[in-house]
């Protein structure tokens, strides 16, 4: 009977919340997309093998890359001031407006200085493949306007929408790599396009939903607002930089300092340790929504307890992968990436304890600390980077793996030095 009475009990949480209601909606619509990618990277993997879809791999880190630059912290700024203006329509138009502005100087910019950078790119990375970095500078820009769209639908708590947005995308990705290798075809440009273009085609499937986000007249904000984007944007701006580089640093630095193989090796553990990457993703979409509206020291406080129980469902979640390690490295990407178990194992350690971070570092939505975005992002980079640089070439990727985790255990400890100074702060300026 207590069973019973618990379940119901978790059934009427589940109505009543918004916050738990949208972030079921988003994670599921993520775990979807991730489950549709890890089956056509799996594909990729196995049809290509790690030397391959290690030249693969890189072609796409540097189209993330290439997506940050033309974000520059604008994304993150979305949910923070989107929802700070949640009461006030006409500021989020010009708040929009000012950002498809910068947004299409940035892809002009982009797309010329990335083209002639071809050259320089291939000798820097030890990676001559010219075709591969055109179509992923092309792909960058695809990608940052898709971000676009998913950070605004997010803003406006359109999570079903963001879900079919993310799920779509992923399906056409999918569709495209797989029927591309069962038609017999191998090439490693083929892929590329076709994982690049997968954003675009969603977008003009779901224009009619997109158009009103999309097509706003890029304009100036009013001097004011423009200030208030400004005092953020510069701190937000080193703190995607930083964290661009936390996710892909590695991997360039695999390609730089060992080889083609290693990096597939790596690239191909990193993917399964993706899938909780997904999660947690969707999981801080949601709360840094939802965070920005938080105020008050008590709701806050609250907040802070409340995440506790994603700090626990990670630690468990990791338990549960330990014995499946190996399995899941065979049956997914192929036994010929066995040797980066050890290297798995350690970045799905990592990737949970990231989705446990998710909701301390969602809590700076929601005060007023810029700062924190851009000094913890450097502390991480210079971990990664140091690490890298002096252990990689005699340690192999076990090193790059060590070095993303080092960097996340500091990340975390900051946090939480972080917030008790933030709370500390709040909590001396209410009246006595």
């Amino acid at each position: 009977m207590k069973l019973i009475e618990q379940g119901i009990r978790a059934a009427k949480l589940f109505i009543s919340s918004d916050a738990i209601r949208q972030s079921f909606i988003l994670s599921v619509g993520t775990m979807i997309t991730g489950v549709i990618m890890a089956v056509a990277l799996i594909v990729a993997s196995n049809a290509l093998g790690p030397e391959l879809f290690g030249v693969f791999s890189v072609s796409l880190t540097i189209s993330f890359i290439v997506s940050k630059f033309l974000d520059l912290g604008m994304h993150q700024l979305i949910p923070k001031l989107f929802n700070k203006y949640f009461d006030a329509p006409d500021k989020q138009k010009s708040f929009l407006g000012q950002v498809i502005l910068w947004k299409l100087f940035l892809t002009v910019i982009v797309l010329i200085v990335g083209l002639l950078s071809v050259p320089f790119l291939q000798n820097l990375l030890n990676y001559y493949h010219p075709e591969l970095i055109i179509w992923a500078i092309i792909g960058g820009i695809i990608i940052s306007w898709y971000e676009y769209i998913y950070v605004v639908l997010s803003g406006q708590h359109q999570f079903l929408e963001v879900s079919k947005l993310s799920i779509g995308q992923g399906l056409l990705k999918a569709i495209g790599i797989i029927s591309f290798f069962a038609l017999g075809f191998s090439s490693v440009l083929g892929v590329a396009i076709l994982y690049f273009i997968g954003p675009a085609l969603v977008l003009v499937f779901f224009f009619y939903k997109v158009k009103e986000s999309l097509l706003l007249k890029p304009k100036n904000a009013p001097p004011v607002l423009q200030s208030e984007i400004l005092v953020f944007l510069r701190h937000m701006l080193v703190g995607v930089i930083m964290m661009t580089l936390i996710a892909n640093l590695d991997v360039l630095m695999v390609q730089k300092y060992l080889n083609s193989f290693d990096t597939g090796v790596y690239s191909g553990a990193s993917r399964i340790a993706s899938f909780i990457g997904f999660i947690a993703a969707s999981v801080g979409g949601v709360l840094s929504n939802r965070v920005a509206r938080y105020k008050e020291y008590k709701t806050l406080k609250l907040y802070l307890l409340k995440s506790l129980s994603i700090v626990g469902l990670a630690g468990l979640g990791f338990l549960c992968f330990l014995p499946f390690a190996q399995l899941s490295l065979v049956v997914t990407i192929g036994p010929e990436y066995l040797s980066g178990l050890s290297t798995l194992i350690l970045l799905v350690f990592n990737a949970f304890l990231s989705l446990a971070i998710v909701p301390y570092s969602s809590f700076f939505y929601g005060v007023d600390h810029p700062k924190y975005f851009s000094v913890s992002g450097l502390l991480q980079v210079a971990i990664i980077f140091c690490i890298n640089y002096f252990y990689l070439p005699h340690y192999g990727i076990f090193a790059a793996a060590i070095a993303r985790t080092a960097a996340n255990g500091v990340f975390l400890l900051f946090t939480a030095i972080y917030i008790w100074y933030a709370l500390k702060k709040i909590k001396s300026n209410l009246p006595s």
